[in-house]
């Protein structure tokens, strides 16, 4: 498995809104994924943090993500099944709009580091 940062956006409050995908592969021949869509809030002063709010998602394909402000949107193609008294087969195209909503969480505190300068090699 592998976390992937998908999207990372400002909130209303000055938050920082990062989305990604915990991604695993479902076949090594066919290169094919399914992702878990996760989203974490940073508070606007960097001191405390809600990780890990679960956006629900067709986990068949990968869907793209947008943040914007307090919402995060989800554009995902699905193959309805014949249950759904669509034909079966047929790609659909969904959007999701999902309001970030950070009342319910355990918020964790940050601990800031001083910042290391990396060093560079040319040749």
């Amino acid at each position: 498995m592998t976390s992937v940062l998908v999207a990372l956006g400002r909130g209303t409050d000055g938050s920082l809104v990062a989305v990604y995908f915990d991604e695993t592969l479902t076949s090594k021949s066919a290169r094919t994924a399914r992702a878990d869509v996760f989203v974490s809030v940073v508070s606007a002063n960097l001191k405390k943090a809600c990780v890990d709010l679960r956006i629900p998602v067709d986990t068949v394909s990968l869907p793209e993500v947008h943040v914007a402000g307090d919402t995060v949107l989800v554009v995902q193609q699905t193959l309805p099944s014949r249950a759904s008294g669509r034909a079966a087969g047929e790609p659909e195209t969904d959007v999701w709009k999902y309001a970030i909503d950070t009342s319910g969480c355990r918020w964790l505190p940050l601990r800031r580091s001083a910042p290391t300068r990396a060093a560079v090699n040319s040749r």
